[in-house]
């Protein structure tokens, strides 16, 4: 019986491995996929990037005010 179930363990890994890294791989390029499919506008990203306020001050502005 135990070497039944070893077999079963056994032969369900060789099946596990190949399904996860099919799985990424759909997934990423889905992912992609769905990125292109619907893009944001370059006035938004624009905005987006320069209304972020960073958390610490950059070290030319430091240097700067020295």
């Amino acid at each position: 019986m135990n070497a039944q179930v070893s077999g079963a363990v056994r032969q369900a890994k060789v099946y596990l491995l190949p399904a996860l890294i099919i799985g990424g791989w759909l997934a990423l390029f889905g992912s992609v996929v769905a990125a292109m499919s619907n893009p944001v506008p370059l006035q938004a990203s624009i905005e987006k990037v320069l209304s972020t306020q960073s958390p610490a001050e950059p070290a030319a502005d430091l240097v700067a005010e020295r």
